[in-house]
């Protein structure tokens, strides 16, 4: 649903879940998902599912200080790029491309 080939998410409580600051807009991409993101900038912040009752699916991106986490799972895989699986054998560098 955001068009790339990565997306980091955990999921929340709504009950643990809190605002700081800002305001959200809602938008309802299908019957079965909602998107909330900042009302100023757009940034994505979470998404809802009536499937899943009660969880916030939050974008770690849009948090200022990620929680050291463990991944657990990955999915949509069925839709995962074929170079993928080769992420392994590139070079990893510590900034950008100079």
């Amino acid at each position: 649903m955001n068009g790339s080939a990565f997306s980091t998410y955990a999921a929340v409580r709504e009950t643990d879940f809190e605002l700081l600051n800002g305001d959200l807009k809602t938008h309802q991409v299908t019957e079965q998902s909602q998107k909330s993101f900042c009302a100023e900038c757009g940034t994505p912040i979470y998404n809802t599912n009536p499937k899943y009752a009660g969880i916030k699916i939050l974008h770690l991106g849009s948090i200022d200080e990620p929680p050291n986490l463990d991944p657990r799972v990955n999915t949509y895989c069925e839709s995962r790029l074929a170079w993928l699986s080769n992420l392994h054998q590139l070079a990893d560098l510590d900034g950008g491309i100079a």
